[in-house]
C-alpha cells in the first residue's frame, strides 16, 4: 500500500481538476480567436483576447504542474512543515474570479442574449 494514499490521491484531483479548468480556457480563447467575435481589428480585437485566454491557460497549467509536484513532495516528505501561505491561492482565485465576470460581460453584451 502507498503511504499517505488518500492525501495523493486528493492532490491528483485537484491537479487534474485545474488542468481541465486550464484547458477549458484555452479553448474558449481559441474558439473567441477562430470565430473574430470581436469584429475588426481594435486594440481588444479577437486576436488579443484568444492570445490572453490561451496565454492564461498556460500559465495555469504551469502554476497548478508546479503546485502538484511540490505538494507531492511534502505528503511523502516525513517532516512537519507550516501550512502554505494562503495569499497565492487567493491571487488564484481572484484572477480566476475576473476571468469569469469577463467572459460573463463578453456573454452578455457583446454576443448578446438569444432569443
Amino acid at each position: 500500500m502507498i503511504k499517505n494514499f488518500a492525501d495523493h490521491a486528493a492532490n491528483e484531483r485537484t491537479f487534474l481538476s485545474w488542468v481541465r479548468t486550464a484547458i477549458a480556457i484555452i479553448g474558449f480563447g481559441i474558439v473567441v480567436e477562430r470565430m473574430d467575435l470581436f469584429g475588426g481589428p481594435s486594440l481588444v480585437g479577437s486576436t488579443t483576447t484568444g492570445l490572453l485566454l490561451v496565454g492564461v491557460g498556460i500559465v495555469l497549467l504551469a502554476v497548478s504542474g508546479y503546485r502538484f509536484l511540490v505538494l507531492r513532495r511534502q505528503i511523502s516528505d516525513e517532516a512537519e512543515r507550516p501550512a502554505p501561505p494562503i495569499e497565492a491561492d487567493l491571487l488564484l482565485a481572484v484572477v480566476l474570479g475576473v476571468l469569469a465576470l469577463a467572459v460573463a460581460i463578453f456573454a452578455l453584451h457583446v454576443v448578446g442574449p438569444r432569443g
